[in-house]
């Protein structure tokens, strides 16, 4: 039995762009995006360079119109804003109207909150779902909760 794909949108935030169109300008203009970290604090700010995404979580955070609280890792944060252009450039209006599903794939998963939050947890209960957000498969659920959709999913 042949399964078929169909990829009916694409959607994209790197450090060389916010959108399929502007990664694509970037790219044949051969744009770098290595630059010296501006969003997050470290001792190596000055002997390091990065691909960084310049948008902040709360400017992310905003473009989503996610609420205050919401416990969206960075990951969470730039795979929804990407999945929602690849929604809007499909013109998909009703995500569960068809067959639909989500594949995505993370290296460090919600690593962001759990480091923040991990030494209170052992005393307060409530900052559990910053912990258990450092399975990298809640960053894929969390797109997928954001986007409406409730078909398969995956990480």
């Amino acid at each position: 039995m042949v399964k078929k794909v169909a990829i009916t949108g694409m959607g994209i935030i790197s450090s060389i762009g916010n959108s399929v169109e502007e990664n694509f300008e970037a790219l044949i203009q051969s744009k770098t995006g290595i630059s010296r970290l501006e969003n997050f604090e470290t001792k190596h700010v000055s002997e390091i360079k990065v691909g960084e995404i310049k948008l902040t979580n709360q400017q992310l955070i905003e473009d989503l119109k996610l609420p205050k609280n919401n416990t969206f890792t960075r990951t969470a944060l730039l795979g929804a804003f990407a999945a929602k252009q690849a929604v809007l450039n499909a013109n998909i209006t009703q995500i569960n109207e068809f067959k639909t599903g989500l594949i995505s794939s993370t290296s460090v998963g919600g690593m962001d909150f759990t480091e923040k939050h991990f030494n209170e947890y052992l005393t307060d209960d409530s900052l559990e779902p910053f912990i258990t957000s450092h399975d990298a498969g809640d960053s894929s659920n969390k797109i997928a909760e954001y986007l409406g959709l409730i078909g398969y999913v995956s990480t």
